[in-house]
C-alpha cells in the first residue's frame, strides 16, 4: 500500500508553520512527503513521517543579507539536492516561494514543477531591478503550475505571467483554532494582535490608537496585548512609556505556536494594521476569526480579502491612528456588535479558510497533473 502512494517533494522551509501544516495535512492524505530546506533544523517532532533533508550555507546568505546573490547562491546546494531527487523518485516537485525555492527547483528541469508564490516574492522582490523581475519570469516559464495564497496576490502575478495561476490559500485548523469556553477570563476588555514586532506590520499604529482610547476612556479597564517578538520590541516598549499606556500594555514575547489559540480567545478585539501595500494574506486574522473574534485590519493588499467588511470586522486605512482608535471604539461597548463579527467570522473561515478544504484544492490539483 505503501508502494502506491503518490511522492511528493516540498521544496521549502521545514521551519515554517505552513511547510509543517501543508505536508502533514498532505501526507495524513494519503502522499509520501519529503521536505527539503535550506539552513533548516531537522524538525522531525513537527513532521512526524515526514523525511526531511537540509542543507547548510552561511546564515547570512540564508537570511537573504547579501541581496541578489543570495538568490545565485541557492544553487550552491544543487549537486546535492539533485542526488536526494534522485533518491527519492518524486512525482511531483512543488516549490514554495518564487525567488528562492522556485528558482532552486527551475534548475532540476523536473517535471511536473509547481510553484507555490509567498507574498514578497512577487512584491518588493520584481520591484528591485529588470533582473529580478526576468528571474520571476524565468521561475514561472518553467512552472507547470503557479499557486497563489490570495486573490490579491494572484492579480500581481499575472503581470509577469500569461499562465493560469490558481487560489490556495494558507488553512487553519478549526479544531485548534476555536472558541475556548473554559478560559479564565477577567473583567478587562482586551485589544490585541499576534504578529512579529516588524516595521511593516504597523503595530506602532495599534499602540497610539490605544493611547486614544485610554486618554477617552482612562477610567474603563482596557489591556493591550501584543503577542510575539521582532526587531521592533525595544522601541514599541519604549513608546508605551512614551504615551503612558506602559502599565495597560503586555508584551509576551515568543509564544510557541500551540499556545496561539489561547491568546486568541483571551483578545476581545483582534487588530492587524499593516502598513504594507502589498500584503499577501492575513493568516492569524483568519485564525481570529476562527476563535470567533472581531478584527479590525487595515486595507492592505491581502488583508481585506479575508474580512468581511462591516459583518465580520472593520477596514481601516493604512498609518492611521484616528481612523483604528475609531473602529475600536465601535466594539468595545457594544458586546452585541461583537459576538455578531465573531460569529460571522468562524462562519467565513469555514467556508472559505478550513485547512482540510484548502488541501483538497491542492491535492485536486496534483490530481489534474498527474493524469
Amino acid at each position: 500500500m505503501e508502494s502506491n502512494r503518490k511522492k511528493i517533494l516540498l521544496l521549502a522551509p521545514p521551519n515554517s508553520i505552513h511547510t509543517i501544516k501543508w505536508a502533514n495535512e498532505l501526507y495524513s492524505k494519503g502522499f509520501n512527503i519529503t521536505v527539503y530546506g535550506i539552513n533548516s533544523n531537522q524538525n522531525s517532532k513537527y513532521l512526524p513521517g515526514i523525511e526531511i533533508f537540509s542543507y547548510t550555507i552561511s546564515d547570512k546568505l540564508a537570511e537573504g543579507k547579501y541581496g541578489t546573490i543570495t538568490k545565485i547562491l541557492y544553487v550552491l546546494c544543487l549537486p546535492n539536492l539533485i542526488q536526494v531527487v534522485k533518491k527519492i523518485k518524486p512525482d511531483i516537485i512543488h516549490a514554495h516561494y518564487a525567488s528562492s525555492y522556485g528558482l532552486l527547483g527551475t534548475f532540476l528541469r523536473f517535471k511536473p514543477f509547481i510553484v507555490s508564490v509567498w507574498g514578497a516574492d512577487v512584491f518588493s522582490f520584481p520591484d528591485q531591478s529588470f533582473l529580478h523581475r526576468s528571474l520571476l519570469r524565468f521561475v514561472f516559464s518553467r512552472a507547470d503550475r503557479i499557486l497563489s495564497t490570495s486573490e490579491f496576490m494572484k492579480e500581481r502575478c499575472k503581470l509577469f505571467t500569461s499562465k493560469e495561476i490558481n487560489v490556495t490559500p494558507f488553512g487553519v485548523d478549526l479544531k485548534t483554532f476555536d472558541k475556548i469556553n473554559d478560559l479564565q477570563k477577567t473583567d478587562e476588555t482586551i485589544i490585541g494582535t499576534i504578529k512579529a514586532l516588524e516595521p511593516q506590520y504597523g503595530v506602532e499604529f495599534l499602540i497610539k490608537a490605544f493611547k486614544i482610547i485610554v486618554d477617552k476612556y482612562p477610567l474603563e479597564p482596557f489591556k493591550l496585548l501584543i503577542v510575539g517578538k521582532g526587531y521592533l520590541e525595544n522601541d514599541l516598549k519604549n513608546l508605551t512609556i512614551e504615551l503612558g499606556i506602559a502599565n495597560k500594555t503586555v508584551f509576551t514575547g515568543f509564544i510557541a505556536y500551540e499556545e496561539i489559540p489561547i491568546y486568541h480567545n483571551l483578545i476581545d478585539i483582534f487588530v492587524a494594521v499593516s502598513v504594507l501595500d502589498d500584503e499577501s494574506f492575513g493568516v492569524a486574522v483568519v485564525e481570529a476569526q476562527a476563535c470567533y473574534t472581531p478584527v479590525i485590519v487595515s486595507d492592505a493588499g491581502g488583508l481585506s480579502e479575508v474580512v468581511e467588511k462591516g459583518k465580520s470586522g472593520f477596514v481601516v486605512p493604512k498609518k492611521k491612528a484616528e481612523a483604528t482608535a475609531e473602529a475600536i471604539e465601535k466594539l468595545l461597548f457594544n458586546k452585541e456588535l461583537r459576538n455578531e463579527f465573531g460569529n460571522n467570522g468562524r462562519l467565513k473561515a469555514e467556508k472559505f479558510y478550513e485547512l482540510h478544504y484548502t488541501i483538497e484544492c491542492m491535492i485536486n490539483i496534483y490530481k489534474e497533473i498527474l493524469n
